[in-house]
């Protein structure tokens, strides 16, 4: 993939450029050679003598004298010389007067830092009017990781935090910085009234690429709702670009199903006006644990949510092994009132489990019975069905006296009789005690 940005994307007005001294004295003395004299090269360069002089000692008495971006794309145009020749000759860039200049690394190439920065400048973030990157968070850790990504992955960056009141804080960059996540694919200004789009260069980045990226903009933008078992995304656009917005959301899900997390349909929030929020969900154990462990949060108090949603997950699956264990070890079939307090469990939550472990076909039940006996599944007992019959073909007996030839529990009994009885193999009277015979 080719670089994402270079020198060439700053040779326009009004970026100013920052060269070693070694280039810059060497562009000037092949230029002078070529050209003849300072008056000439000045009216070759369009610029005046003063303006060429502080150039060619490289300061001013303000500090470093930087070249501007239309100025120093002549000069190359002078000398045949293409920006890449000169570009690891850049020490700073600069837009404008503004005093904030970027010790840029250019060029730039995919890197998660930068995936990261993108992410921040589509969700909490923006690239204002002026072009400063703007970013407002409540989190000290969230703008912390910004700065950080910023220097590792642009270069050292002035910036200002301002306390906005109310927990938050609002971070500006240098124009330099967001004129450079515009190339990277973030729109400048009002993202709302415009297209939500996920770069290239993202969506088919490496996995830290991508996880870099969910995870900046899931800190940013997501809800994780310990109580109703889900993780949420949503965003707002106008109406005229909710396509869009839902196109964003399915890249989205692309990316989230690249690491084996599913998700469900993206739907409407809300409608206020001429916007809409759109948002999508993750739910389930399994999706849960795969985010926490592939993507992450950054932000602790959502790291913290979604270690609560996972562990009220673990304890549910873990309460359910044990109702299971329970019933597998028990020499006699049970109730569930027998189950909750073999357990010590509340009778609701267990009959829920029980109820969960027959439709996974790990344990059986009885049928028209009265409580419920579970057992092991049929397939894994002795056929006592076989038996019972094979007693009621010799003689009618009751439930108390098949129990007892049997060696069987009583409740046990009765509750094949019942299952017995409904598949229509075998009748009782309607005395009491019952007397069972075949059908």
């Amino acid at each position: 993939m080719k670089d994402l940005v270079n020198l060439n994307d700053f040779l326009i007005e009004p970026f100013y450029v920052d060269l070693s001294d070694e280039c810059r004295i060497s562009l000037i003395n092949k230029s002078l050679s070529k050209i003849g004299s300072k008056e000439n090269l000045s009216n070759k360069l369009n610029c005046s003598k003063k303006s060429l002089n502080e150039i060619i000692m490289g300061q001013t008495r303000y500090g470093r004298r930087f070249i501007p971006a239309h100025l120093l794309k002549n000069l190359l145009s002078i000398l045949s010389l293409d920006a890449i020749d000169i570009e690891s000759y850049v020490l700073h860039l600069k837009r404008g007067r503004n005093t904030r200049e970027v010790a840029v690394n250019l060029p730039l190439n995919p890197s998660p830092e930068l995936s990261l920065l993108v992410a921040k400048a589509l969700g909490d973030g923006c690239i204002c009017s002026d072009w400063r990157f703007d970013y407002k968070n409540n989190s000290m850790e969230l703008l912390d990781e910004v700065i950080m990504a910023v220097e590792k992955a642009i270069g050292k960056s002035k910036f200002t935090l301002n306390d906005r009141g109310n927990n938050c804080y609002d971070l500006k960059f240098s124009p330099v910085i967001g004129y450079i996540l515009y190339l990277l694919g973030v729109p400048k200004s009002y993202k709302i009234n415009q297209e939500a789009k996920i770069p290239y260069w993202i969506m088919n980045g490496d996995v830290d690429i991508k996880r870099n990226f969910l995870r900046a903009i899931y800190d940013d933008e997501s809800c994780v709702d310990a109580k109703g078992k889900r993780i949420i995304f949503a965003l707002g656009k106008t109406k005229e670009f909710e396509a869009s917005l839902k196109n964003f959301l399915d890249s989205m899900r692309d990316m989230l199903k690249s690491f084996g997390i599913d998700s469900a349909r993206i739907n409407l929030q809300k409608e206020y006006g001429k916007n809409v929020i759109l948002r999508f969900g993750i739910y389930g154990r399994n999706n849960f644990q795969r985010f926490q462990e592939k993507i992450g949060f950054t932000n602790t108090q959502k790291s913290k949510s979604l270690e609560i949603l996972n562990a009220s997950y673990l304890d549910l699956h873990k309460t359910k092994n044990q109702i299971f264990e329970s019933i597998i070890n028990s020499s006699i079939p049970l109730n569930t009132l027998d189950v909750a307090k073999i357990n010590n469990l509340n009778h609701k939550s267990v009959a829920s489990h029980l109820s969960n472990l027959f439709h996974e076909g790990k344990i059986g039940k009885s049928k028209d019975t009265n409580p419920v006996i579970w057992w092991l599944p049929d397939a894994k007992l002795p056929n006592n069905n076989d038996r019972i019959i094979e007693l009621l073909g010799k003689k009618e007996l009751t439930a108390n006296n098949i129990s007892k030839n049997l060696s069987l529990d009583y409740k046990y009994v009765f509750s094949l009789l019942k299952h017995l009885e409904y598949k229509k193999l075998v009748k009782h009277s309607n005395s009491h005690p019952m007397v069972w015979n075949i059908n």
